[in-house]
């Protein structure tokens, strides 16, 4: 069985114990499912997707410290569905305390063969630009596939007065059924050159500063780096990782309040980011002044929950 297969298994499975071992301990915290739900648009790479995502968040613990508080354990379920593809899938998230939260998850994704997806090259240096994916699409070189998406990740959070800073981090391991021969595929989501039955880090660091009430400015950093197999070490020209910074905004159109109800807030989220480093976006054959783009609205709020009395 594939090694890379395995270790995210056994770390699935390390999470799946400590939350079993966790939720065993009698507790008198709130039991919540939740849900949050966002759509996105975005544009240098264009895309379109509705995400939906369902939590079965239970309380670990008791107590009145900012630091402790947010704690629980959550079996989570998600629907992702865009003109290009569907995902579903199923994952676990321990957060032991309220800085800090580690998860995994198993997607299942398919490419319905529109909007020039999937491509998959047997070569590393193969061009996979905008353009060069537009003349294969019109030679009929893509085609519609099914793959396994593995995910382990953690997300560290912290906030002091109105700042505060969010740093995200995860390992994605993908296997898709793609054409004989073929060793890549152009993930579009991550607008890189990924490699099949490989792993891509991605990781995202917000600093943002809330002003007033409704209003979150701040920076995004996005670094998102292809692990391409030994063999390739010496290939070049290599693809380049996508590597982003600029401003983000949020916008809260309806505030959370004290009382739990479906929809808690909803807030309007927007991103600029100039690309520092890319294969083909950072003035190879698109110029580096354009940036990457994007607008979302998200929902989210409590469907059902209990608190267990003595």
């Amino acid at each position: 069985m594939n090694k890379q297969y395995l270790t995210v298994l056994g770390l699935t499975r390390a999470l799946l114990f400590v939350s079993l071992t966790l939720s065993s301990v009698p507790s008198l915290a709130k039991t919540e499912l939740r849900h949050n739900s966002l759509l996105g648009l975005r544009a240098n790479p264009s895309g379109l997707a509705l995400k939906t995502t369902a939590q079965l968040r239970m309380g670990l613990y008791e107590s009145d410290s900012k630091l402790f508080a947010q704690n629980f354990v959550a079996p989570t379920m998600q629907l992702t569905i865009s003109p290009a593809n569907t995902k579903v899938g199923a994952g676990l998230i321990v957060q032991p305390l309220s800085v800090l939260a580690v998860y995994g998850e198993a997607v299942g994704i398919y490419y319905f063969g529109s909007f020039h997806r999937l491509q998959s090259f047997p070569v590393l240096t193969d061009d996979h630009s905008k353009e060069a994916q537009l003349e294969r699409s019109a030679q009929d070189l893509n085609y519609a596939a099914a793959g396994l998406q593995l995910v382990v990740g953690g997300r560290f959070q912290m906030k002091a007065g109105p700042l505060a800073l969010v740093a995200s981090a995860r390992g994605i391991w993908q296997d898709f059924r793609l054409n004989e021969q073929d060793l890549f595929f152009y993930e579009s989501e991550l607008d890189i050159l990924a490699p099949d039955r490989g792993w891509v880090f991605h990781s995202d660091i917000d600093a943002v500063y809330f002003w007033g009430e409704d209003l979150i400015l701040g920076m995004r950093h996005t670094y998102v780096s292809p692990q391409y197999p030994q063999e390739f070490e010496a290939t070049e020209p290599r693809p380049k990782p996508n590597h982003r910074l600029g401003p983000l905004f949020g916008w809260k159109l309806r505030a959370k309040s004290d009382e739990p109800a479906r929809v808690e807030e909803i807030m309007l989220l927007g991103l600029v980011n100039w690309y520092l480093d890319h294969t083909y976006r950072a003035g190879q054959t698109s110029h580096r002044a354009i940036p990457y783009v994007a607008i979302g609205l998200r929902m989210s709020g409590e469907l059902w929950s209990v608190t267990p009395s003595l």
